[in-house]
């Protein structure tokens, strides 16, 4: 289930990376590098400031650019990839309360069998279910095409990503009593000179928070046009808060990679 925004901060890592400032001077040299190194500190003081306009409170930390892989946090404890190694990738999982999606390669990785990661799962995190998930095309993140909202029982998954493992989601779906909706993955054109550029926004890479009221709070990035999440969560309790993320997408990333979450009296 989601944090309630009440008992909860948000953490959000540093915006400039050495593969950002890179990625700008291929394109158009080191004025470039530094045009969008500004602007995705800009986006990330955005995101921290929409945060605070709902009654969030946001932090910010010299860590990671993708601050989301390096714990997981979960039932009041600190999981982290420097101590758990794989098992601990906050992006390559998603959470309800009784059960967890993690990546079929996981087993592989951590050098297990399928039923001896599935216990050491239920053993670390507390769970009854583990379901292990396709990955897609290379990425073994499930946050890029999976969004888990349990608080009003819908999986939200990424149109391409539905069309090759649809029985796998349908099967999550009829196991958890899940309603599956599809989003297209929204492009955002970034302009700027000497080229224009286009990053993909990863809808499914949001965060959701419990407001005080009980109502869902979905941040995702702001693609060309409206996102897909606002027609696909139209029917539900749920407002969706569009938020200027481009050039962060660049880095083949959205908004839940870029934040992971710390207790409200947690102190850095």
């Amino acid at each position: 289930m989601a944090f309630k925004m009440s008992e909860v901060k948000v953490v959000l890592g540093k915006s400039v990376t050495q593969s950002g400032i890179a990625f700008g001077a291929l394109f158009g040299g080191q004025e470039m590098a530094e045009r969008i190194g500004r602007a995705r500190e800009e986006e990330v003081a955005g995101l921290a400031s929409i945060l605070e306009q709902e009654g969030v409170q946001a932090v910010r930390q010299n860590v990671d650019l993708w601050v989301r892989d390096q714990y997981i946090f979960r039932n009041g404890l600190f999981y982290s990839t420097q101590q758990c190694g794989n098992w601990a990738v906050g992006g390559a999982m998603l959470f309800a309360d009784d059960y967890v999606l993690a990546p079929v390669t996981l087993p592989s990785a951590v050098g297990k069998t399928d039923a001896e990661t599935r216990n050491e799962l239920r053993e670390m995190y507390g769970v009854s279910r583990v379901h292990f998930m396709p990955t897609h095309q290379n990425k073994e993140h499930l946050d890029l095409y999976l969004l888990l909202l349990p608080d009003i029982n819908v999986v939200v998954s990424d149109s391409s990503y539905y069309d090759q493992n649809k029985d796998a989601v349908d099967r999550l779906a009829e196991r958890e009593t899940l309603r599956v909706m599809q989003v297209p993955n929204a492009q955002v054109t970034i302009l700027s000179d000497p080229i224009d550029l286009q990053a993909n926004t990863y809808p499914t890479n949001s965060i959701d928070l419990l407001d005080d009221s009980g109502r869902l709070l979905v941040f995702t990035a702001k693609p060309d046009g409206k996102s897909p999440l606002v027609e696909a969560l139209s029917d539900y309790n749920v407002r969706v808060i569009e938020v200027p993320f481009a050039r962060q997408c660049l880095s083949n990333g959205s908004i839940r990679c870029k934040t992971n979450f710390v207790p409200l009296n947690y102190q850095f």
